[in-house]
């Protein structure tokens, strides 16, 4: 077989395409720091690398729920805390309205701070879940009824008539 010069010639132009080939992808991996950069520089390791970047990315996002989950539930023990406050004051109404021996005028004003407190309670649920509505849950499906007819009967009663119950 003859060996021509173009045939040497294109065999030495091969070569040094190649050794310049090796030698930037050599260069790009020490700029990156990084041993693939591409797909096709090494399949098995790149498709490593996307496999620890998935559940890198799975790991970040469940800190983001436990974050989101935190700053519900303490909105809602602040929202909880409010409401079981406003509902102590009024059961101390409820007891004290009931154990002494008041006038109309002092239910008809325990009547008004009662309502002005479930008014409260319904304010704070309706505000505190609201801003922390992250949760499909938060909302309720029906709105609790107002208390009027309670209030408006308990306005009308006299000093004499006590109830024999207590609230809770």
């Amino acid at each position: 077989m003859k060996i021509t010069t173009s045939m040497l010639f294109g065999n030495a132009t091969r070569n040094i395409n190649a050794s310049r080939e090796k030698y930037l992808q050599l260069q790009e991996m020490l700029i990156t720091n990084k041993r693939v950069n591409r797909p096709s520089d090494d399949p098995v390791r790149a498709t490593r690398a996307a496999k620890v970047r998935n559940i890198l990315g799975g790991f970040d996002q469940h800190q983001r729920n436990i974050g989101t989950a935190r700053s519900f539930v303490n909105t809602m023990e602040i929202a909880l805390t409010h409401i079981a406050d406003d509902l102590s004051r009024a059961r101390e109404l409820a007891v004290d309205i009931n154990s002494a021996d008041a006038d109309p005028a002092a239910f008809q004003a325990a009547a008004q701070e009662v309502q002005r407190l479930f008014e409260d309670v319904l304010r704070t649920r309706t505000s505190r879940t609201t801003a922390a509505s992250s949760s499909p849950a938060s909302e309720p499906t029906r709105r609790p009824s107002t208390p009027r007819a309670i209030i408006s009967a308990a306005s009308t009663r006299t000093s004499t008539s006590k109830c024999p119950r207590e609230i809770f």
